[in-house]
């Protein structure tokens, strides 16, 4: 009987740990792919780390680069992400995120022939919510993007630095000032939920303006 219920009890380790890999693949392959479909540039993301029982976590290293024709290696860079999501909302239409915290992220501030990298990536941003609502209009799916919806509670960003890319002024190489403190509420709330490529516009022009 003893040997039973360990046999049991290695089992249900084995599929927790199986689910709970599942799920954090899934968040870092799905931020890497539709994050990059949304600011036009490559996104990255170290790993994930979201419990299948609190839906508490993170995400680590989590790096957007620099659009086309910009030096620099990255326009925003972060190392630590804290979320907190309603992990039963994962399998309906709307996710809801109680929380999203952003401690100390970097922001790399470049202007090129081309214009600000940041607007750059709030112009594709522009550009994919376009065509999500076209694609939503028509009925058309490309199936390069989700269907889902998102609902964000609480966005915060603290201890932010805006760096100054050396190529645009020589004098201004290493140097740093500090980004004001960000928090938002209720992001897609009054309409049931936004698309991705939507509430990631509405946090770009946040912190767009604030830089």
């Amino acid at each position: 009987m003893k040997k039973v219920i360990l046999s049991i009890i290695g089992v249900l380790v084995v599929i927790l740990a199986v689910a709970f890999f599942s799920v954090n693949s899934v968040v870092k392959s799905g931020v890497e792919k539709y994050g990059s479909i949304i600011t036009g540039t490559k996104v990255t993301l170290g790993s994930a780390t979201i419990s299948i029982f609190s839906g508490n976590g993170g995400l680590n290293n989590l790096v957007i680069g620099s659009p086309n024709g910009y030096k620099s290696d990255h326009v925003f860079s972060m190392k630590d992400v804290s979320l907190s999501i309603d992990i039963g909302s994962l399998l309906s239409d709307t996710i809801i995120i109680d929380e999203i915290s952003i401690d100390s992220p970097s922001i790399v501030y470049e202007l090129s022939p081309g214009g600000l990298n940041v607007v750059t990536i709030m112009k594709n941003s522009q550009l994919a919510t376009q065509q999500k609502e076209l694609e939503a209009s028509s009925g058309d799916d490309t199936g390069n993007r989700t269907k889902k919806k998102v609902v964000i509670k609480n966005l915060k960003i603290r201890n932010g630095q805006v760096g100054v890319a050396a190529n645009l002024i020589a004098t201004s190489a290493g140097t740093s000032v500090p980004l004001p403190d960000i928090h938002m509420t209720d992001i897609g709330a009054k309409s049931g939920g936004v698309s991705f490529e939507k509430a990631a516009l509405l946090v770009l022009s946040a912190v767009s303006k604030k830089v």
